[in-house]
């Protein structure tokens, strides 16, 4: 059967799913409302602001985060307890509620200062309390929230293991490099295969061009709220670390009831983009993608990827990080690999799809017919759906990164952020980059179907690949976005999980409905319209943005600050480069 029509037949069956044609309008229009130009003035103003006050540092260390990200740059040893920049500033371990649970207090040479309870004075002996009680309580029965029966020790511990600057890992840590390759899943998706294609699409040949502009200024935005997600990370009511844009805004906005409003909406846009974004968008696709190429009804692939999503997060991070280790790398080089080879067999045609996706960014009508086809979009549409979709992509401004960052065995908080700033350009600029130039390489863009409609999604991308790989190339793009849209699903599994878990008060015990929840959504999505599950991850995506980027703004000057002083290569580079014109200017003016 024809792939075309295939897609085209399956469309019309699914057209009655998330409650017809009146739904799908409803969405589509929030959908244009919430992406409007003050959304897009949002996003990049934020990169472009962030990457001028950090002085282009993400681009000037984007080489040692790179080998910071893959384990060639050793993580310096810092005096124990004494954060990032080196100050005399006290780190505080809080639990959801805000609470301090533990105070260390360090002078400027990393020693630490007697000891201090919990809301006593320095110099005060540190006593036994809980978390809710009086100075001075002996916590003999009560564990942290207050709970009569549990021991003291107990309580101790979950105290002791969540405190900043411990010397051992503490549960729901996992290692930086299992925390990116978890970052990675979530953002190596389809919006890297499907999404390229749905952008250029709907936004010309020129979106591509956007998509890798977003990702560059979103480098900064990347570094900064994954820096701050893990320097104002909590602990849950078992002791585990958690973190992310709540936490941030909780603990460390400028103002306290404000923050508490900014922290509880973006949790709450959190649990939602996981529902859609992470979770329907990434099962819808995977069931196109197998039906196509294997003919697996929609409503099997759903079954069988609800089953294996509740198996794999039932195990929680350290299960997904261990999953996660071993697919992303595999995966993303399966996928390139592909993908070059589609570019290479049309080197010929490269320079000019090249400068036609240049030239369309700004002009979109110049490029029509030819190479692009029939090109009716505007120089607006092309930024759109160019930023939209990248967004999509790299998460740059979302904050849901932040919390898988957060839970990153480390205590440098910027160094993990500048780990955390590479998932950005391994995800836009280097694999959306690839798949776009396969796009207009291949002259596919602008072909119909069987009904006269443009190729979109996935049929576009089967069409490219066939072209290179023949019948191999379903089947191909099919394993591909199988691949991409499982380790997509997991991720962000833990991602909305911690923020579920927020809204919860920190309580853990809910946390087994969620992940039900969460696999049973898989399903949904395998049967539901593409265009309706896209809209709707569109508008969660923006609604999650608007108070991670609040916070992100009212504590850049912070941020900013501790990075820049941070003993990197361009650091040390800038202040060689200062003692050196401090010794030619001394030669001058004793000459």
């Amino acid at each position: 059967m024809n792939l075309a029509k295939s897609i085209l037949v399956h469309r019309m069956l699914e057209s009655t799913v998330l409650g017809g044609t009146v739904l799908e309008q409803f969405i589509e229009y929030l959908d244009n409302l919430v992406w409007g130009p003050w959304m897009l003035v949002l996003l990049l103003g934020t990169g472009c602001y962030l990457t001028l006050r950090l002085d282009l540092l993400p681009l000037k260390n984007l080489k040692f985060a790179l080998r910071c990200a893959f384990g060639l740059e050793e993580e310096p040893k810092k005096g124990r307890g004494v954060p990032e920049g080196g100050t005399g500033e006290a780190f505080r371990r809080r639990d959801c509620g805000g609470r301090i649970v533990k105070q260390r207090a360090c002078d400027a040479a990393g020693e630490r200062l007697t000891g201090r309870s919990t809301y006593g004075t320095a110099g005060e002996q540190l006593t036994g309390r809980n978390a809710y009680g009086a100075a001075g309580e002996q916590l003999t029965e009560k564990n942290t929230y207050g709970a009569v029966g549990k021991e003291s020790s107990r309580a101790r511990r979950k105290a002791a293991g969540a405190r900043h600057g411990a010397g051992r890992k503490s549960s729901g840590r996992v290692s930086s490099l299992a925390s990116l390759t978890t970052e990675l899943a979530t953002t190596l998706g389809i919006g890297n295969i499907v999404g390229v294609a749905t952008a250029m699409v709907l936004g010309g040949p020129g979106a591509l061009f956007w998509m890798v502009m977003t990702s560059i200024v979103g480098m900064a935005t990347k570094l900064v709220e994954s820096m701050l997600s893990v320097k104002y990370r909590g602990v849950n009511d078992r002791g585990e670390i958690a973190g992310g844009p709540m936490y941030t805004c909780l603990h460390a906005f400028p103002n306290k009831t404000a923050g508490r409003v900014l922290g509880f909406a973006f949790a709450l846009f959190a649990v939602t983009a996981s529902f859609g974004m992470g979770n329907m968008t990434q099962s819808n696709s995977i069931a196109d993608a197998v039906w196509v190429a294997f003919g697996v009804p929609k409503a099997n692939t759903g079954l069988l990827l609800t089953i294996v999503t509740i198996l794999v997060v039932l195990g929680g991070i350290g299960v997904i990080g261990k999953v996660t280790q071993i697919l992303v790398p595999f995966m993303g080089v399966f996928y390139l690999v592909g993908a070059m080879a589609v570019i290479l067999t049309h080197w010929r045609e490269l320079p000019g799809a090249v400068g036609g996706i240049l030239t369309a960014a700004f002009y979109p009508e110049a490029v029509s017919g030819g190479l692009f086809g029939s090109v009716t979009v505007t120089a607006f549409q092309s930024l759109r759906w160019g930023v939209s979709r990248g967004i999509f992509s790299n998460e740059a401004g979302l904050g849901a990164s932040g919390i898988t960052t957060a839970a990153a065995d480390t205590e440098d908080c910027v160094r993990q952020g500048y780990i955390s700033m590479t998932g950005v350009f391994l995800d836009t600029v280097v694999v959306c980059t690839i798949t776009g130039l396969a796009f207009a390489a291949s002259g596919v863009l602008g072909k119909t179907d069987g009904a006269g409609n443009p190729l979109n999604g996935t049929a576009l991308t089967l069409a490219a690949f066939q072209t290179t790989l023949g019948e191999w190339g379903g089947s191909f793009v099919s394993v591909c976005i199988v691949l991409f849209a499982f380790a997509t699903i997991i991720g962000w599994a833990y991602q909305g999980e911690r923020a579920f878990e927020f809204l919860m008060g920190g309580k853990s015990r809910y946390n087994l409905w969620y992940r039900f929840a969460y696999g049973l959504t898989a399903f949904l999505g395998c049967i539901s319209s593409l265009e309706a599950v896209w809209n709707f991850s569109d508008i969660c995506n923006a609604l999650m943005a608007v108070p991670n980027l609040i916070c992100v703004l009212a504590l850049s000057g912070k941020a900013c600050r501790e990075i820049r002083a941070y003993p990197g290569p361009a650091a040390r580079e800038h202040r060689a480069g200062k003692r050196m014109r401090g010794k030619w200017a001394g030669y001058f003016s004793r000459g």
